[in-house]
């Protein structure tokens, strides 16, 4: 398996940065989770570069 690459989101941010603080959420016009989402995203990456 090749090497995962964690690359900054908008602004220069990584999904660790999230301080769980919601004003994306209450922005998006979907109406998603994004926290939780980030958290998900940040683990699944997290145990892929450990393999």
């Amino acid at each position: 398996m090749g090497t995962i690459i964690m690359k900054p989101l908008a602004g220069g941010a990584y999904t660790q940065d999230c301080i769980d603080f919601a004003i994306c959420e209450s922005r998006c016009p979907y109406q998603l989770p994004i926290r939780e989402m980030l958290k998900k995203v940040h683990k699944d990456l997290s145990c892929q570069s450990l393999k």
